[in-house]
């Protein structure tokens, strides 16, 4: 447990630097971490194309105490994001379970879904295991679902957004609207892989926090963390990102090996 509080310190103060860095400027975006468990060849999730093509980001990736990180890490956010395919594939309750005492556990981050057009939402209907959920979606879908009466039916809040040209909900306007409308200062970003390649590509996160798993699955249908900004990058050799010393630190873990950096694009 050592090794985690010095993780959870580490966030926490980053989270205060921002916090006095823009003191007295108007903020409106919260802060955010972006973690997820990789192979050592960097796939995140693996889909089973001769099965039903759906990826699944509950892939055993890391040992226990990656685990115990992970809820460690809800506890010191405000919100858990993931998107709407990992919400009707996994079904995951987005809790605190396994970190702190009581009075730590009574306090619950809100888990957020992104979900556009609604659909996950509504596959997975009654059977949804997360609650107090934040539902962000396109402001039609939302209209249409109030029309309807389909929010309390569903019995989450509906935060209406922004979205792109391709249909993708636009990250920026996604975090400032999780500030405004609901008072969240930091989100812990958790997958599945879309959401964290849209992410990294929007320049909306503070802090990177991987676990490596020492496993390797090679090309098995596998996805990548980093698929899309390979097609970005238009620096040549040049690293779309590249961590300072000072910012970034390694941890080892049971078998696995933690990486947290400030993320400075």
């Amino acid at each position: 447990e050592r090794q985690i509080k010095n993780i959870l310190k580490q966030i926490l103060h980053w989270q205060k630097e921002d916090v006095e860095f823009n003191s007295g400027e108007n903020i409106t975006s919260p802060f955010v971490t972006l973690t997820y468990a990789q192979s050592i060849d960097g796939k995140i999730a693996l889909s089973d194309v001769e099965k039903d093509g759906l990826t699944s980001s509950n892939l055993p990736m890391s040992g226990p105490e990656s685990l115990l990180m992970t809820h460690a890490l809800r506890s010191i956010h405000d919100a858990i994001l993931i998107g709407g395919k990992t919400l009707s594939i996994d079904n995951p309750r987005l809790t605190n379970r396994l970190w702190g005492d009581s009075e730590t556990r009574y306090k619950q981050p809100r888990p957020v879904v992104l979900d556009a057009e609604l659909r996950h939402l509504k596959r997975l209907g009654k059977h949804r295991k997360a609650m107090n959920l934040i539902v962000c979606c396109s402001e039609k879908a939302a209209a249409s679902a109030k029309s309807r009466g389909e929010s309390s039916t569903f019995h989450v809040d509906l935060l209406p957004c922004r979205c792109k040209a391709n249909g993708w909900l636009d990250i920026e306007d996604v975090v400032q609207k999780l500030y405004e409308v609901h008072g969240i200062k930091s989100i812990m970003v958790e997958g599945g892989a879309s959401v964290i390649n849209e992410f990294e590509a929007s320049n909306n996160v503070d802090c990177l926090c991987i676990t490596i798993a020492p496993k390797l699955f090679g090309d098995r249908n596998g996805l990548s963390a980093f698929a899309t900004l390979q097609s970005q990058n238009t620096k040549g050799i040049e690293p779309w990102i590249e961590f300072k010393d000072s910012s970034c630190r390694f941890w080892q873990l049971g078998p696995d090996c933690i990486f947290l950096g400030r993320w400075e694009s």
